[in-house]
């Protein structure tokens, strides 16, 4: 937009007096249809002008004039089935904002001179903080004219804000003359509407409602710009047969079941797909073979979660009606398509604007690269003034700071080689370093707990490592027993029961790191590919002889992996395990009985045929390895 309409719309006062004027609504389609959807298309029997796309991506909004952020075309619900698929979960603009959170409470925040946010009462005060409006709701829709409707999970549809113009059916005594400045009401409270709903819209002043039945209910006031037009002051069934409705500031649209497309309200530039009226109070057939339709809102929910984020970001109403046909092609009518010149009014001080309009529906082209360009644009934007994109450059910093002191030499002679090969050894040193420095291991895991906000950065990091029971350590070896060194790592975290142990393999065929091995407790390493895992903790504590139960992995080398062949665990003869202790397996009446758990089948043994059995799996020597801890890497 230009700088003076930015600055007169900006201006709350000024919007409720006269609405977004149909020039200014004219300027800003114009500029988006030829930016977003147009291309130049040529028929036989005439051709479209369009306004073309930037020049350069380069270019900015403020020199291209008008910004539009409907996101790319999965906003617009292309994949839709239901009506339930249209539901807004987030709608509003910098004036408000409604959201539906996960557990389906409504919340609203903003303005509140008509006391549309749900706090009860009234007020001129600008609300950041949420309030709550309601629970189970499932779909949320707002005018941009101070009220709210929503839906609840059992098809109940309320209104709570602005009710000047019948919009919410709790104030039916004002005068119907009353249209250009309506004597101003509103409801505190939210007020029930109608029921057995499946999915409502908002227009300016009006509201539309598609019953689970198939009929579509409306109410409220359609007016122009002489301050004319038409009001419903009770809800009234103006269509049957119908699937899909859709509402803009000025004109609704209603799809039905056979594919045919009906169209309703003010019709100043075409937008209802019809030359036949200005003003259009019975629904008119505009057009078949139609599957989806969008007017006045061509994305379905605001993407910001808070209202302080929406300065730059509203909800923006077109002056078209837009079709998708059942064979995939888009078709669009109102302001800005075709060739017909026209002079369109304007309001106060605004000067009268000459441009295109077309009430036929023509063909459009969508422009899928600069949707996703835009979309991409503003993702960025947002996310540079996110909470996480200050911590992320924070932690960057950090980061830059730790690697100029990070002494890299120092870390080889303090680490074996794990290969002859130069260039794998400093994937591996690398992978040490990153794990020294962020806390992230090889496969990109976090090697502590992560706490419930989520946060992972290097500073917390850092505050975890001084709490932790013990330094990171490392060691080279063999584990797997295949003729190479793996990457050995443990790490002593924050609580007591908090020991993990790690064996890493690097695949040069993978170009990365694969994780053989994760354990919460205490390893012992043999040389023939065997680990022998102990818990930390066991629920009983009447072992004998320094006995600890344990698990055995062994590395399978098709899995590339460490596999559990077989549990042990040690049962005594002790009161607590009177009831269950299998005395028929104590051959030498010891008192203690082993319990060897290979998966499908169980042994019970005595001392004897335990050690004998302990034999054949620890057949090769226990591994002598030697860790070095990290930490004191850093100049």
């Amino acid at each position: 937009m230009s700088s003076k309409i930015k600055q007169y719309f900006a201006n709350k006062e000024n919007r409720i007096k006269c609405g977004i004027t149909g020039g200014t609504i004219a300027l800003a389609v114009i500029i988006f249809v030829g930016m977003v959807f147009m291309e130049e298309n040529e028929t036989q029997n005439n051709s479209i002008e369009t306004v073309s796309q930037t020049e350069s991506d380069t270019q900015t909004e403020e020199e291209t004039g008008y910004s539009f952020n409907a996101g790319d075309l999965y906003d617009m619900r292309l994949d839709a089935q239901t009506i339930e698929d249209y539901y807004m979960k987030s709608c509003g603009d910098q004036f408000n904002l409604y959201t539906i959170d996960g557990d389906g409470v409504l919340w609203g925040s903003g303005h509140n001179e008509y006391a549309q946010i749900g706090l009860g009462y009234a007020d001129e005060e600008f609300h950041e903080e949420k309030s709550k409006i309601a629970e189970h709701v499932v779909h949320v829709d707002y005018s941009q004219k101070d009220f709210v409707v929503y839906l609840t999970e059992e098809g109940k549809l309320y209104g709570l804000g602005n009710d000047s113009t019948y919009m919410l059916l709790q104030h039916t005594e004002m005068p119907v003359e009353d249209l250009a400045y309506p004597t101003k009401r509103y409801v505190t409270s939210p007020a029930l509407l109608l029921e057995d709903v499946s999915y409502a819209r908002c227009g300016r002043d009006d509201v539309v409602a598609l019953k689970k039945d198939g009929t579509v209910w409306t109410w409220g006031m359609i007016w122009n710009y002489q301050s004319t037009g038409y009001c419903i002051t009770m809800p009234q069934q103006i269509l049957t047969d119908v699937k899909m409705i859709t509402g803009g500031w000025f004109n609704h649209a209603a799809l039905k079941e056979d594919g045919t497309l009906w169209t309703w309200g003010y019709n100043f530039s075409g937008n209802c797909g019809t030359d036949k009226a200005t003003m259009i109070e019975t629904p008119v057939q505009v057009a078949e073979d139609v599957q989806r339709v969008w007017t006045g809102l061509l994305n379905y929910s605001a993407k910001e979660d808070d209202i302080t984020d929406m300065e730059e970001f509203g909800n923006d109403y077109v002056d078209n009606t837009i079709i998708e046909k059942t064979d995939g092609t888009f078709y669009a009518c109102g302001m800005g398509v075709g060739d017909k010149s026209v002079v369109l009014p304007q309001y106060y001080e605004v000067s009268e604007l000459d441009t295109v309009c077309s009430s036929e529906f023509l063909p459009l082209d969508w422009d899928e690269e600069m949707l996703n360009r835009k979309q991409r644009e503003y993702i960025e934007r947002k996310e540079s003034q996110s909470e996480e994109a200050v911590l992320a450059r924070k932690n960057e910093a950090l980061l830059e700071e730790i690697d100029k002191n990070y002494d890299m030499e120092k870390l080889k002679r303090k680490v074996p080689r794990f290969s002859e090969d130069d260039k794998i050894n400093e994937t591996y040193y690398n992978a040490i370093k990153t794990l020294d420095t962020t806390g992230f291991l090889p496969d990109g895991r976090y090697c502590f707990a992560v706490e419930p906000d989520g946060r992972t950065d290097v500073e917390r990091f850092r505050k975890q490592l001084e709490c932790a029971h013990g330094p990171i350590r490392i060691a080279v070896a063999d584990a797997d027993g295949d003729g190479t060194n793996e990457l050995l790592i443990l790490i002593d975290g924050v609580c007591m029961a908090d020991l993990d142990e790690y064996v890493y393999r690097y695949s040069e065929e993978k170009n990365g790191f694969e994780l053989e091995f994760a354990y919460a407790g205490g390893c012992d390493y043999y040389e023939h590919g065997v680990i022998k895992a102990s818990p930390l903790h066991s629920m009983y504590s009447d072992y004998q002889d320094g006995f600890w139960p344990y698990s055995v992995y062994q590395y399978d080398e098709n899995k590339k992996e460490f596999v559990e062949k077989v549990s042990v665990d040690q049962i005594t003869n002790v009161p607590i395990n009177s009831d269950v202790f299998p005395e028929e397996y104590d051959k030498d009446g010891d008192g203690k009985v082993y319990i060897v758990d290979q998966g499908e089948s169980v042994k019970y043994l005595d001392e004897q045929e335990y050690l004998e059995w302990k034999k054949q799996i620890f057949w090769m020597p226990e591994m002598k390895i030697e860790s070095c801890e990290l930490g004191e890497i850093l100049k």
